[in-house]
Formats: C-alpha cells, structure tokens, sequence
C-alpha cells in the first residue's frame, strides 16, 4: 500500500501542477463524450485533435482493466511469473529483488537503512493521503470517495 501511496501522491502532485486542474477534479474534464480536454502548460501537439473523441475513454479502461487484470494474476499466482527466478508473494519490500539496480554492493550503501527509509517514507505517503482526501473535502467536493 505504501508504494501505491507514493505514487498516488506523486501523481496527483504532478498532475495538478501540470494541468491546473485538480486531482479530484479531472474526472469533470476527462468525459466518456470528450477526453480532450486536458492540456498540459508547453504542450505543442494536443492529446488528440479536436472533436475526434480521442483518446477514447472506453479504450483506456479497457487497457487499464487488463493491464492491471494481468499484474494481478501474476501477483496471486494465476500467471506463471514473468522471470523464474521469481515466485508468487515475492513481491515485498526487503524481499531478494528489493535492489533492482544493485546499489547495495556499493561499500557505502547502507542497505538495512534503505529498508527502514522506504517503509517510513511509504507510511508518510499513507498519511500524506489522508492530507490529500481533507483537501478535497475542505474544497467543496461532493464525496472525493
């Protein structure tokens, strides 16, 4: 959960200040009639042109839904994993493919550190989210759920 809070957080940062528009917002812009509408500041070629309905909204959803469809199978073991030396629930933090980039075997890394500033850094994240959801509320937003 902590992971998906970083991301959630860096995303809907990056999102807002890119766009000026609102993380609990964009839904309003984004319409299954219209998905054009946003407009990222320096952006020389739009999204899609004007009034072609793309990108259209059911084909992102249904991208999203088997993509994530797919990590999910391979998550709970429904997929046979993508590398073999990888196994279902092997997907931990501090787990033997925590260091993709093998930044341990530098003398001067820290590794247990490492371990222990992810897991408090993805628990500030959670309680960062929180942060976000009472802005969306204190901002007039119907239900931000």
């Amino acid at each position: 959960h902590g992971r998906w809070a970083m991301l959630g957080c860096a995303g809907a940062w990056g999102a807002e200040v890119g766009t000026g528009i609102n993380w609990f917002q964009a839904g309003a812009v984004c319409t299954p009639e219209d998905c054009t509408g946003i407009v990222f500041p320096g952006q020389v070629i739009p999204l899609a042109p004007e009034g072609s309905g793309f990108p259209q909204f059911y084909n992102v959803l249904a991208g999203t839904v088997i993509l994530m469809g797919l990590s999910e199978a391979y998550r709970t073991g429904l997929t046979a994993p993508a590398f073999p030396e990888l196994e279902v629930g092997d997907l931990h933090p501090g787990g033997e493919h925590f260091d993709p980039l093998n930044l341990a075997e530098s003398p001067s890394f820290d590794f247990d550190r490492m371990k222990i500033a992810e897991l408090k850094h993805a628990r500030l994240a959670m309680l960062s989210w929180l942060g976000y959801m009472s802005q969306a509320v204190a901002t007039n937003c119907d239900n931000p759920f």
